[in-house]
């Protein structure tokens, strides 16, 4: 049996008519009927039993049913009253019965499935009310404890109602906020874009979003983002606004930190990239100062075995002439080859240091390669076995040529000692284009480079030795067997060069040293051919060389060779000897200077003196140069200095161009 849920007291002094009603009622499964005869009846079972809806007649045998009805809203105003009569027919009734607080009326006789309907119909209504109040009391619960500032407003865009935390925020009452108040809070700068988006959205009827500062308490603007929905009724008419405000101050201080953050992102990224790689200089140049030790190994056994060749030379050389004797050719020849092996350690020295000038020009490097094959198999023996792998169209490259012949020799030995009982000797080309993230890793433009990897079948290293393979004056050979210099030169030209060097090796699997050569879009230059004894090219005896050199010895032999050559020569100590002799007004038609002297460097010594005479030519000499490619630009001057040591021949060619030139 459904439960009955609405309980109705039936008030009628007629029994007749009020047990027809409660018939009636009592047919409906949703009913509870009970009876009252009098309206002091009715008033005890309200209090007692508090129904749902009386039933209420007019006509009672002790008092009004208008005095009821009057008592029963007062008391209990919840409680839904209908009034019934057959007397229900004027206004003036109805009106006394509504005054009265009745809920609705019912003219009496009715049938009783209308006073069923009629019945269930204010149930409905009451119900559909109590719904509606639940509701806004839940909403209002819940706007005035969330965190965000909200408020409603009229389907013609008027606010008629704020949450609590509205007025916590701005400080504002609501008085203060009646009407057009809200703009108080508004920046005036702001304001008018608001409004036109507000009208806007009441026009079309669509959402409105929008960020913009709110005043609050304290005087500061806070950037809050508003959002105002419309609320319709079921055929989709709008009947009213719901807007919120949410402050988004800490958002949006996170979000211009971390603006901030990725604006100086590349300069913080930059800093740090150069603070590491000026630990990994500082680190690097602690290696080298901690392997200069080792010198006295390789480079003192080196050294000393040339000096003595060039002194035991000089010496018996002196003999010989004290007795007139003149077989003296070996000896003179055994003490150049010992200082031109002396120059090539310098020179060697000097690559590693990166301060050796080079001759960078467009190579074959397959030409090269080949032409080398009969020195390389002299040079590393019968025991090992050479094969060349040349790509086919292979690059012209930019590099230095006798650096490459040394580099390809360097490798080429090394591979040699590390198979100690024979072994095959691999040397390959290949075209290869540099991708981004590789070139990057090595520290190189990406692009086209040419691929030269020398690959023995040795004894290999270890990771350990790997990692220090380019390490200057690290060696594994003993004693007076290696310099610990022929890794890094190669490693020091290749990357002067603009290019890069790797190295794969494991024990037991041999060593594979592949050098990155940029690839030149010039064409080859003549390939220089084998060296002959050049001979001298004599001077005129009106043509002066100024000598200037802070090295005494050095001077002398400049100035002894140029004399022999057949010059009128002048020699200064230093630049501001040089510039006395210039000023002085002496006919002077060359400037043979050296670049690094104390005091004035070689390059601002011809600057000055140029300027004194235009017409002066000017040939500078070097140990060494320091910036990049050894060149000197002077206007009016050779660019390219002599190196030291040079030959007679050298010298007389170089001084004859700078003449001529």
């Amino acid at each position: 049996m459904p439960r009955r849920t609405n309980l109705i007291l039936n008030a009628d002094g007629n029994g007749a008519a009020r047990h027809a009603k409660s018939r009636a009622l009592g047919r409906a499964a949703e009913f509870e009927v009970i009876e009252a005869a009098s309206g002091f009846e009715t008033l005890v079972l309200v209090k007692e039993r508090r129904p749902t809806l009386v039933l209420l007649d007019v006509k009672l045998p002790d008092m009004s049913g208008f005095d009821v009805c009057r008592i029963i809203k007062q008391d209990y105003p919840e409680t839904l009253v209908v009034q019934t009569s057959a007397s229900f027919v004027s206004g003036r009734d109805r009106t006394r019965g509504l005054e009265a607080g009745a809920d609705s009326y019912l003219a009496q006789p009715c049938e009783p499935a209308e006073l069923v309907a009629s019945v269930r119909a204010l149930l409905r209504i009451r119900a559909a009310e109590m719904a509606l109040r639940e509701s806004e009391a839940n909403f209002r619960t819940l706007a005035e404890n969330i965190p965000t500032l909200c408020w409603m407003a009229a389907a013609h865009g008027g606010i008629y109602w704020y949450n609590k935390r509205w007025y916590d925020y701005t400080g504002r009452t609501q008085e203060q906020m009646r009407g057009w108040g809200w703009r108080s809070v508004h920046d005036r700068t702001v304001l008018p874009a608001v409004i036109r988006r507000w009208r806007k959205s009441l026009k079309t009827g669509t959402a409105f979003e929008m960020v913009f500062p709110l005043r609050g308490k304290d005087g500061l603007f806070r950037p809050f983002l508003t959002r105002v929905a419309p609320v319709t009724d079921d055929s989709g008419r709008i009947i009213r606004w719901l807007g919120t405000n949410t402050d988004i101050s800490k958002q949006t201080e996170v979000e211009n930190k971390l603006r901030d953050l990725n604006e100086t992102l590349e300069q913080r990224v930059q800093s740090e990239v150069a603070a590491r790689v000026a630990a990994e200089n500082s680190l690097h140049q602690l290696h080298k100062v901690e392997a200069l030790g080792q010198l006295t190994g390789g480079i003192a056994h080196d050294f000393n075995n040339m000096l003595a060749v060039i002194i035991g030379g000089l010496t018996l050389l002196k003999r010989k002439l004290a007795r007139g004797q003149t077989d003296v050719d070996r000896y003179i020849d055994g003490a150049l080859d010992g200082a031109e092996r002396a120059a090539a350690l310098t020179r060697r020295l000097l690559g590693f240091s990166r301060q050796q000038p080079l001759t960078v020009e467009p190579v074959s490097a397959d030409a090269m390669i080949h032409d080398m094959t009969d020195l390389l198999s002299r040079t590393l023996g019968e025991h090992i076995h050479i094969a060349t792998v040349l790509a086919p169209d292979s690059w012209v490259v930019e590099t230095d040529r006798s650096q490459l012949e040394n580099a390809l020799l360097n490798m080429s030995v090394n591979a040699r000692d590390a198979m100690p009982d024979g072994g095959e000797l691999r040397i390959e080309t290949a075209n290869v284009m540099l991708p981004r993230r590789l070139a990057q890793e090595f520290g190189i433009p990406a692009g086209p480079y040419l691929s030269v990897a020398v690959t023995d079948t040795g004894t290999g290293m270890s990771d350990e030795v790997a990692a220090r393979a380019f390490d200057p004056f690290f060696t594994t050979k003993g004693v007076g067997k290696g310099t610990g210099l022929g890794l890094s030169q190669v490693f020091g030209f290749v990357r002067q060069t603009g290019g890069h060097v790797t190295i794969d090796t494991a024990l037991g699997s041999g060593t594979t040293i592949r050098l990155y050569l940029p690839r030149s879009e010039r064409v080859e230059s003549q390939k220089p051919e084998l060296r002959t004894p050049l001979a001298t090219v004599p001077g005129q005896s009106h043509e002066t060389v100024l000598v200037v050199e802070d090295e005494d010895r050095v001077r002398a032999m400049a100035v002894g060779a140029l004399q022999g050559l057949g010059y009128n020569v002048v020699e200064a100590a230093s630049a501001s000897e040089a510039l006395d002799v210039v000023s002085a007004g002496q006919p002077i038609t060359l400037l043979f200077t050296d670049l690094v002297m104390p005091e004035m460097n070689g390059g601002e010594l011809a600057s000055l003196a140029l300027a004194r005479v235009p017409n002066l030519k000017v040939l500078f000499t070097t140990g060494y140069a320091p910036d990049e490619n050894g060149d000197v630009q002077v206007k009016g001057a050779d660019s390219r200095p002599l190196h030291k040591p040079y030959s007679l021949e050298q010298l007389s060619r170089r001084v004859r161009a700078a003449i001529d030139g």
